[in-house]
């Protein structure tokens, strides 16, 4: 593996934390919103993948080549589709129910969800 000969790797892996802190720095200077975290399996299940595909892209930068990366990633990118999906079909029910809750208030819309209604009756 190349190492730049100018910098040693104790203190080029003190740069990874330096920066690693600064992010939480600047999202807890924003506010990042973690009030509406959906505590399900497939919320927890999708960020607890998506935050080990990030130590793995960081592996690749400091040990693994390419090609040892790729396969992990392709053993991380199944669980975490099926996660992502379960919870952003999730979110969007949610967002739907509650759409036509509040539209309902405003006008006279009965949703029935269910299979269509046969109009030839």
């Amino acid at each position: 593996m190349y190492y730049d000969q100018n910098h040693d790797e104790p203190m080029s892996r003190s740069k990874n934390l330096f920066w690693i802190e600064h992010w939480e720095h600047i999202w807890m200077k924003i506010g990042v919103n973690i009030s509406n975290f959906p505590m399900s399996l497939s919320a927890v299940g999708f960020h607890v993948c998506l935050a080990a595909i990030f130590v793995l892209y960081y592996v690749y930068w400091v040990q693994l080549n390419m090609f040892e990366t790729v396969r992990y990633l392709g053993m991380l990118a199944i669980p975490t589709f099926i996660f992502g999906n379960r919870l952003l079909s999730g979110i969007a029910a949610k967002s739907c129910v509650i759409f036509y809750q509040e539209l309902s208030q405003y006008t006279a819309v009965y949703v029935e969800f269910g299979p269509p209604l046969d109009r030839n009756d």
